[in-house]
């Protein structure tokens, strides 16, 4: 069973019952509502269909302005934790939520904990392209990262896409201000080394948020805190191109001339950045499947959140996630992996490729 976070988001809960209602309308997945029952039960049409969806009780509603460690302590009958605490007791199969996204996560991470071989959990988030679609991970789970968990960053990413996207080996980049080896803060050229080490990942290194936007990269790894503003300033970005668009198509004869021309060109760009048209995103490396939502998804992201997360349970996602990142630590400890200590070390390392390139 999957159960949606009723109370969660911007427009909550009517977008939330509106999208349960349309994927059960749509693709017959049937989904449990969490959330205060007569605010739910308000907003659903007097049908057969809407007979069909359950509503599970919970008093207590985290808000987006919650501190998320203080409100699972203070609000322990939410949505957020009850729908979680469901997955724990094996009373449902996934969790999807709009909500507080540090609340979710919270909660995630005390109530079903994470992986083996993962120290802390990470959201992906696919960026559009001209070449197609990158992932950024992570988009805000976790705020520091130290330079192990971008290691494991990295390895769940490699996964994620390999199997559940589609793409055949794909590339793994590490969120920089250059592309130069000598780039970045210590912390980051020590997750360089790390990841550097995994032989599987198909690891190309530095990159810069141009690489990302241009589909020069399958995935992007970066800390919750960078990854989140870099999100948050795309998001931006799409706004603005939208409102200038808007706004000077009919300035004048010539620009509504010029509008109507390019009408299906612009149309096609708008869709592709139409947040609504990709659900949500799981949040890697907790022990149970728990799927984020944007905070302003409409009725059609949460519909396509719900089709999503049934196809990850078809796919059996934590099983795949949590098995192939054993796999690949338990490969990575059998080799021989040198233990570079300090900047000496780094500078050491890189004049050591120098030779390398002249020789």
């Amino acid at each position: 069973m999957i159960v949606l976070d009723a109370m969660g988001g911007d427009f909550a809960p009517k977008v939330a019952v509106e999208g349960a209602y349309k994927a059960f309308a749509e693709f017959g997945i049937k989904t449990a509502l969490i959330g205060k029952r007569d605010e739910i039960q308000s907003f659903l049409p007097n049908d057969s269909r809407a007979s069909k969806l359950e509503i599970i009780d919970a008093s207590e509603v985290i808000e987006m302005n919650d501190i998320p460690s203080e409100s699972f302590y203070t609000k322990p009958e939410s949505s957020i934790q009850k729908g979680i605490q469901m997955i724990k007791e094996k009373r449902a199969d996934a969790f999807i939520s709009a909500g507080n996204t540090g609340a979710v996560m919270y909660a995630a991470y005390k109530i079903l904990g994470t992986m083996e071989n993962i120290s802390r959990p990470a959201i992906t988030s696919p960026i559009p392209t001209p070449k197609g679609t990158s992932y950024l991970l992570d988009c805000g789970a976790t705020a520091e990262s130290k330079p192990q968990w971008l290691r494991e960053f990295a390895i769940m990413g490699h996964i994620y896409c390999s199997r559940f996207i589609g793409i055949d080996n794909p590339s793994v980049g590490l969120l920089c201000n250059g592309t130069e080896r000598t780039k970045g803060i210590r912390s980051l050229q020590e997750a360089y080394e790390l990841i550097s080490a995994e032989k599987e990942i198909n690891f190309i290194g530095f990159i810069e948020p141009k690489d990302v936007l241009k589909g020069r990269i399958d995935l992007a790894v970066t800390d919750g805190f960078s990854g989140n503003i870099f999100l948050k300033t795309i998001e931006a970005w799409a706004t603005m191109f939208i409102d200038l668009y808007s706004e000077s198509r009919n300035k004048n004869l010539k620009s509504k001339i010029f509008s109507f021309l390019s009408k299906t060109a612009v149309n096609d760009v708008l869709e592709r950045l139409n947040v609504s048209n990709y659900g949500g995103s799981p949040l890697l490396g907790i022990n149970g499947l728990v799927v984020i939502c944007h905070g302003e998804s409409n009725a059609e992201s949460i519909k396509n959140a719900i089709y999503i997360t049934n196809e990850y349970l078809s796919k059996d996602f934590v099983k795949v996630i949590s098995g192939e990142t054993i796999r690949i630590s338990t490969e990575t400890r059998k080799r021989e992996i040198p233990k570079r200590k300090g900047l000496f070390a780094f500078w050491k390392s890189i004049f050591k490729e120098g030779r390398k390139k002249k020789s």
